[in-house]
Order: C-alpha cells, then sequence, then structure tokens
C-alpha cells in the first residue's frame, strides 16, 4: 500500500485534501508523495494561500494569504508518533481523543477545496495586484528562503505558481512528514526541513538580512532524490 498525503495548515485546522475527480486535469495530482512533488496539483492553491498580503487591502479574495505565517506541512497517513511541530497543547488534544494527526486532519480539519473555484474570484486582477514585484519563499522560524529565480521561474507569483517543477517543487519537498513509510515514498524527502514550520511569499526586496538562502541546498537534495 502506498502512503497518502495532505496539505495541511495546523494553526487554522484545513487541508486541501478532497477528491480530484472533479477538478479537472490541472490540477490532478495523486496522494503519494512522488505523485504529488511531480504534479501541479494544489501547488498553486498553496502559493496564493501563502502570499502575504498585509501591505494590500485584500478585498480580492478572503483565501488569498489566508496561510501567511502559518505552520504548514504535506502530512502522511502513516504518520502514528506526534510530531515535533505540534504544541503541547496539541499533543494532549491527540492523546485525549485517542487519535493520531492524520486521523485528526481527516476528521476535523475543514476541506478547502471542494469549490475549487472559489480560489479564482477576481484571480484576473492578480497580476495587476502583483504588478512586477520580485518574490521569496520564506520560512519564518529558521530564517531561510527559496528564491523562485534559482529554480529557473520568473520571480512574480502569478508566474511562478502555475510552474508544476520549480520552486513550488522545491517548496513541497521540504513540507513532507511521516514517522511511517509507504510505497510511492522518498526516503530522503519523508521528513522535510521545513515541515511544519510558518511560510509565507513575500516581496524580495522586504526580506530582511537575517534570512539565508537555501535554494541551492534543496535543489542538491531533490537531485539526489531522483
Amino acid at each position: 500500500m502506498g502512503q497518502y498525503y495532505t496539505l495541511c495548515n495546523i494553526d487554522k485546522r484545513q487541508r486541501l485534501s478532497c477528491s480530484l475527480s472533479h477538478l479537472g486535469t490541472m490540477f490532478f495530482s495523486g496522494q503519494k508523495l512522488t505523485e504529488m512533488l511531480e504534479n501541479l496539483g494544489f501547488k498553486p492553491l498553496l502559493a496564493l494561500a501563502l502570499l502575504d498580503l498585509k501591505a494590500f487591502t485584500n478585498d480580492l479574495n478572503p483565501l488569498w494569504g489566508s496561510w501567511s505565517g502559518d505552520r504548514v506541512v504535506l502530512l502522511g497517513d502513516y504518520c502514528d508518533a506526534p510530531p515535533d511541530f505540534l504544541t503541547d497543547e496539541e499533543k494532549l488534544e491527540l492523546e485525549t481523543k485517542s487519535k493520531t494527526l492524520p486521523q485528526l486532519v481527516s476528521a476535523e480539519f475543514e476541506d478547502l477545496v471542494k469549490d475549487v473555484k472559489k480560489w479564482f474570484t477576481n484571480n484576473d486582477r492578480l497580476g495587476s495586484l502583483l504588478g512586477s514585484r520580485e518574490h521569496v519563499i520564506v520560512n519564518l522560524d529558521k530564517f531561510e528562503y527559496m528564491d523562485p529565480e534559482e529554480f529557473g521561474d520568473y520571480s512574480s507569483l502569478d508566474e511562478f505558481c502555475l510552474e508544476r517543477g520549480g520552486v513550488l517543487r522545491g517548496l513541497y519537498s521540504t513540507l513532507f512528514y511521516s514517522s511511517g513509510t509507504g510505497g510511492g515514498d522518498i526516503e530522503a524527502l519523508k521528513i522535510g526541513r521545513w515541515a511544519g514550520d510558518r511560510l509565507s511569499i513575500v516581496e524580495k526586496n522586504k526580506l530582511s538580512e537575517w534570512y539565508c538562502e537555501v535554494s541551492d541546498d534543496i535543489q542538491a537534495l531533490l537531485d539526489r532524490a531522483r
């Protein structure tokens, strides 16, 4: 049996994991690690959710920017032990309810893609909102970032959010987490360096000097995992 992964926001108790059968080929992903890594899947939705919109009046779409600054993980359903990125209160909830985190996610986390069209309300205005701004993906806990240009992508989110590979593939490779192993897993990626960390997509010129670029490290890991 293969291990299935679900894209989760731990802080908001939300997930992107409904059946893809009614979403069309654009969002085809599959559920195993290798499938999710290589296909487009929900990468565009994750990019929109992580976009830092604090500098704007976000009257365009309430889903855009809604995950910015939150703990995000691609959680495997073979994950039996409570991950370290959970708080003591969250671990106590699992113990009290006699559930694993994947079971809790399946039972109680809100699914945000039951109506995928909601994500693209006012998408014709996204380009004008972003303009030619350069963006990077940042880890707010580890003070690390990935630069789309280092992955061969254009630097504006409205360009790289629709790329199947590139920087979003790099991001996915850092988010997988499971304490178990199943068919379709890649051992080197099973516990990602950013799994369960607070993430955001910010303008590059607003990035603090404290942040360290890890684009080369992520690409090297992906090369070794092939």
